[in-house]
């Protein structure tokens, strides 16, 4: 399989986070958005250890339980670099998340692109990183923290992907990779099925099925790791309420959410009729492996998705890579040693999948109204700010906003009450306080200290109540 030589690939991962800043490093910089941002600063100030023995947002979150070592060991070194008052300055490592995504998605791409074709190579990898990078659904990623989770586990598993297809294949590297995945978020999972079949498309033929035994024997060992510890410190497998098997009867909505989130203006549609034309060109011109490994990515991604019970913009994140690797390698097909009208076909197609993935990169009017969000959250957190300096028992905030509706589009949520009061916390970590919204659903029957400060918040505008 083909690979990139050294200086294309440090130009291609500078490029990406290049593009990757100039798109979203001035995103929603006045305040942090999303409901657990702040929850996840405030469990970061509890150490690195913690990332690893205590649950994600060290029980502030009061939806569910997790344990995502990875993404909160981030939050510890971002909020450690004074990043929770900071969205600016914190706004960085989303940036690389992305970056590094785009040029692992590009090295996936040009080792998929076949054996001896360097042009080749450079050019899966060129269309790859660049549907990555200007993914539409970035723009429902990079600007909120919390959705790193997404961001670290693309990395994880595409990483899984390139360990176990080297040359020489090292289960230590296939298993870090696949640790890596799925101590980001759960979808990680998914280092095993990947790291079987990028093994076994990477080795010869007749050694195929053991190479593909032991990658996965290696990510399988990495996911018992991880499992073993969530059991330990969960006390179960957590999740939400509805996590489990019977959000598969949830999937094509999932799908539909996630496709429509991945191709902007070009529509769901459009964007499911390439991904379908550009793998039949691939199989078509002997490409089958790079076909089925990108679809059966991308499926098993949205499946996984799926059982969390919950269709969600944001979970596009685990199909950005394999939408990007199949763009990128059926564009090669353009510069094969031998072209024909099927390699010109599947190259052709290739490119339009990509200009369709990449479609609404630009959106003026999402990232207007991101920028807006970001505003209404740092005022909220400035209004909790004087309500603590009164130094009372009692306060009310004068107005309050759930999130930010937008018609067609899923809202851009802002603080929810334990938001709020993470919020108190790492301002004031010397009291306990309370922040509450009656009748709005997210109050929750935690057995937690008594309030030094209860802050009430008024009914919330154009709030859309809890997201489910």
């Amino acid at each position: 399989m083909s690979a990139l030589p050294r200086g294309v690939s440090l130009a291609l991962l500078v490029a990406a986070c290049l593009v990757s800043w100039l798109l979203h490093g001035g995103l929603a910089t006045a305040g942090h958005l999303g409901f657990d941002a702040l929850p996840l600063y405030a469990a970061g100030a509890d150490g690195p250890v913690a990332a690893f023995t205590d649950e994600l947002m060290g029980g502030r979150y009061p939806d569910g339980r997790f344990h995502r070592p990875v993404t909160s060991l981030l939050f510890w070194l971002d909020g450690a670099l004074g990043g929770a008052f900071a969205p600016g300055r914190a706004r960085l490592f989303d940036v690389l998340i992305v970056g590094v995504s785009a040029w692992l998605a590009g090295l996936a791409a040009a080792r998929t692109a076949g054996a001896g074709a360097r042009r080749a190579a450079v050019l899966a990898a060129a269309v790859a990183a660049l549907a990555v990078t200007l993914s539409p659904a970035q723009l429902d990623l990079a600007p909120f923290p919390a959705r790193r989770a997404e961001g670290l586990c693309a990395i994880g598993l595409t990483w899984t992907l390139l360990a176990a297809s080297a040359r020489d294949v090292r289960a230590v590297a296939v298993g870090a990779a696949a640790l890596f995945a799925v101590w980001s978020k759960e979808t990680g999972v998914l280092a095993v099925p990947l790291a079987a079949a990028g093994a076994a498309c990477a080795a010869a033929h007749g050694g195929r099925l053991r190479a593909g035994a032991r990658a996965a024997a290696a990510a399988s060992a990495a996911v018992l790791v991880a499992l073993v510890a969530r059991l330990a410190v969960l006390g179960g497998l957590g999740g939400h309420a509805e996590s489990g098997l019977a959000g598969l009867r949830g999937a094509p909505e999932v799908a539909r959410v996630a496709l429509e989130a991945l191709s902007g203006p070009a529509g769901a549609g459009v964007l499911g009729a390439l991904l379908v034309a550009s793998a039949i060109a691939l199989v078509l011109c002997g490409r089958a492996r790079a076909a089925l490994l990108a679809c059966g990515w991308l499926a098993a991604a949205l499946l996984i998705a799926s059982l969390g019970g919950r269709p969600h913009a944001w979970y596009a994140g685990a199909a950005i890579a394999p939408v990007a690797i199949l763009a990128g390698v059926a564009a090669a097909s353009l510069r094969t040693a031998e072209p024909s009208a099927r390699t010109r076909v599947a190259g052709a197609l290739g490119l339009a999948l990509a200009a369709a993935a990449v479609s609404g990169v630009r959106a003026p009017a999402t990232r207007a109204a991101l920028d807006a969000a970001s505003e209404a959250a740092a005022l909220q957190v400035e209004a909790l700010g004087r309500a603590l300096d009164t130094r009372s028992r009692a306060a009310t905030l004068d107005a309050y906003s759930l999130a930010l509706v937008r018609e067609g589009r899923e809202p851009i949520y802002l603080h929810a009450p334990y938001s709020l009061e993470a919020a108190a916390e790492l301002l004031d970590a010397g009291r306990v306080v309370r922040v509450r919204c009656p009748g709005l659903g997210l109050d929750d029957a935690r057995d937690r200290p008594a309030a030094d400060l209860v802050v009430t918040l008024p009914p919330p505008t154009a709030a859309t109540g809890p997201p489910r």
